[in-house]
């Protein structure tokens, strides 16, 4: 379990860009999507979560993370999603689903895109590499 958590923390912290921001709201916004990425998140639910205007948003994401808030949560949940198919059985599916894709099929393309192969190869892959 820690050694899961420990890889999360890793990936979120790739996720991130590599100067370490003095902005507040950007670790708070890191820390709330860590927190929520399995659940619907916009642009709008954040300007709400923390009082600030959508463009607002936008801006913090861009200076924090290089990247707009639907990539930078599509990336933590892809992140969250590689780590639990080598980490568990369930069914790729499954695991878009519980963190945060609505649809299987963009999921599994999102993950292709970012990890060079499809959810269930990259589970094989990595369970080749433990042997």
């Amino acid at each position: 379990c820690y050694s899961r958590l420990y890889r999360l923390a890793e990936i979120l912290l790739s996720i991130s860009s590599q100067k370490e921001s003095a902005d507040p709201l950007i670790t708070e916004l890191r820390a709330y999507v860590g927190k929520n990425y399995a659940k619907r998140i916009t642009a709008q639910t954040i300007s709400e979560q923390f009082a600030v205007s959508v463009p607002t948003v936008f801006r913090k994401f861009k200076a924090g993370f290089g990247m707009t808030p639907a990539n930078y949560i599509n990336s933590v949940r892809l992140a969250q999603a590689a780590v639990m198919l080598e980490m568990t059985q369930k069914p790729a599916g499954s695991i878009g689903y519980e963190v945060g894709f609505e649809d299987v099929f963009y999921f599994s393309k999102l993950f292709k895109q970012k990890y060079g192969v499809a959810p269930t190869m990259y589970r094989e892959r990595m369970q080749d590499t433990r042997k």
